[in-house]
């Protein structure tokens, strides 16, 4: 699949069989759970026309400037817990590299980094955030977002 181009058929076919695999093992009590990754709302939509199981999870990139609404809908109809992961636009949005002045000014008033009001915007959100560091600090950070709300402005 990976020297496939994103049009080609094969890939539908692909996901397809690698689904249903994923489901025999299912079924047979090998896995305890189904989750796909980077799925497309078209993927989804295709894939719960023929499952027999609804997956437990997907895992996207999700942030505020990369909100898949209607995939995001999707999941919550199904039940699918949305799994987002570069929460933090891959550094970008806490790096400098891309600085839009409504968070840097929501995690000001609210006294936090940048990192952990975009981390606190998905948990509130009900995605399940899985930010990447190797920093000590950071992971720290992090973890500490559980001690303030945002609001829904």
């Amino acid at each position: 699949t990976q020297k496939l181009k994103p049009a080609d058929p094969q890939n539908a076919i692909n996901r397809k069989a690698s689904y249903k695999a994923l489901e025999d093992l299912y079924n047979s009590g090998k896995i305890r759970a189904i989750g796909v990754s980077n799925y497309t709302h078209r993927h989804l939509t295709d894939l719960l026309s023929h499952c027999t199981i609804i997956p437990a999870v997907l895992q996207v990139e999700l942030h505020p400037l990369y909100y898949q609404k209607e995939l995001i809908d999707l999941c919550r109809k199904h039940n699918i817990l949305v799994q987002a992961y570069s929460s933090l636009g891959e550094g970008k949005l806490v790096n400098g590299e891309v600085e839009i002045p409504v968070i840097k000014d929501i995690a000001t008033k609210n006294r936090v980094s940048v990192a952990q009001l975009l981390l606190k915007w998905g948990h509130q959100h009900g995605f399940i955030v899985i930010p990447k560091s190797t920093n000590a600090k950071r992971i720290k950070e992090n973890m500490n977002i559980f001690n303030f709300e945002l609001s829904n402005e």
